[in-house]
């Protein structure tokens, strides 16, 4: 049985990015996968300072939070996805200080012209990425898609799925009825027929993201 950790960086529980990620792992369990669920804003994370004393000792040295129990989870999985919302055109702050906490999980030589990265640990094979924002353009996200891709790449990994979710500001939009929608785009003067075209929008990345949940389950 293959093992998948979802990693859910948006503090809102309930929240587009929690159902979207929610749906991933319905997908890996369903795919027949053991699942762990990790919301990161419920982790106590220390910012990584920048000593590189990880590439000498193998081992974040910093003490005394959750990264150590994270990451024995994280290269234990065989599989990973992680989904955020775009706060202010990247991920959120609590995914980005635990991510920055990955270093200590490489060991990192600086070349004349290139850096060569060498995983220390076991990393997920296959990996998939959702990003999550308000606006209606994907412009806002692309950067963080391409730091998902050259992270997995780093650590030879394969990236089995991601997708970028518009139109997406109110929380459990993605989720709401057609009826609902309709109700809250008139409340916001967009007009209430967008409701139908969006509500099918959502329903296809509700899919998308299970999808991705059985590609990460798969041996």
């Amino acid at each position: 049985m293959s093992k998948v950790i979802v990693i859910i960086g948006s503090p809102r529980k309930e929240g587009n990015s929690d159902i979207l990620g929610r749906r991933v792992a319905e997908g890996a369990r369903e795919a027949g996968a053991n699942v762990e669920v990790v919301y990161v804003a419920d982790l106590n994370i220390k910012h990584c300072t920048g000593c590189l004393r990880c590439n000498l000792v193998k081992r974040c040295v910093l003490r005394g939070d959750d990264f150590p129990a994270f990451a024995e989870k994280f290269t234990a999985s065989d599989a990973a996805a992680f989904v955020t919302p775009i706060y202010f055109h990247w991920m959120s702050s609590y995914l980005k200080d635990l991510i920055d906490r990955f270093r200590s999980l490489m060991h990192v030589q600086i070349k004349p012209d290139d850096l060569v990265h060498t995983p220390m640990s076991k990393m997920p094979r296959r990996c998939a990425f959702i990003s999550v924002l308000g606006s209606p353009r994907e412009d806002d996200a692309r950067a963080v898609m391409r730091f998902f891709r050259y992270i997995t790449e780093m650590w030879h990994g394969e990236v089995v799925g991601e997708m970028i979710a518009t139109k997406l500001a109110v929380r459990k939009q993605v989720g709401m009825s057609e009826k609902e929608l309709a109700e809250l785009f008139d409340k916001m003067e967009l007009g209430a027929n967008l409701a139908k075209p969006y509500y099918q929008a959502y329903r296809d990345c509700l899919a998308r993201a299970y999808d991705m949940g059985r590609a990460l389950a798969a041996h």
